[in-house]
């Protein structure tokens, strides 16, 4: 991370918060970040975070801070269609319809290269018949 990192973008919260606010939203982040392989921040940068919140608040001449959100409800996702959140356009057909064969062609091959896909995967792990038999056996 550089030093243009953002607290309160990092806990999602907006400029002003209560102390309280912010310690649940890094509790919030930190178990969010728990439970994902990849996310953008580490909890160590959660940690960051809230001291740097916490000394704003003790200070409240810091002036470093870019301050976002101004309004608070801008960190909720998007919900019905918006500037941000416009509706699915369908586009126009770039191409023509397939044939009855052609799509019957592509479904064949789809399947042929699923189950070899299948059989590479789970060959070792299936019995094969007839069973093999030692040499003594009838």
């Amino acid at each position: 991370m550089d030093d243009r990192r953002n607290p309160y973008l990092i806990l999602g919260i907006p400029f002003g918060s209560s102390r309280g606010e912010a310690r649940r939203a890094a509790a919030r982040r930190t178990r969010e970040l728990r439970s994902r392989e990849r996310a953008a921040y580490s909890i160590e940068d959660v940690t960051w975070a809230l001291h740097q919140v916490e000394q704003v608040i003790d200070h409240a001449t810091a002036v470093e801070v870019f301050r976002v959100p101004a309004a608070p409800g801008v960190l909720d996702a998007p919900s019905g269609h918006g500037l941000f959140h416009p509706p699915a356009v369908p586009m126009p057909r770039q191409s023509p319809p397939l044939t009855d064969e052609e799509y019957i062609e592509i479904r064949h091959r789809a399947i042929e290269t699923v189950s070899k896909d299948v059989l590479v995967a789970l060959g070792p792990y299936v019995p094969c018949w007839p069973p093999e038999h030692d040499e003594g056996s009838p």
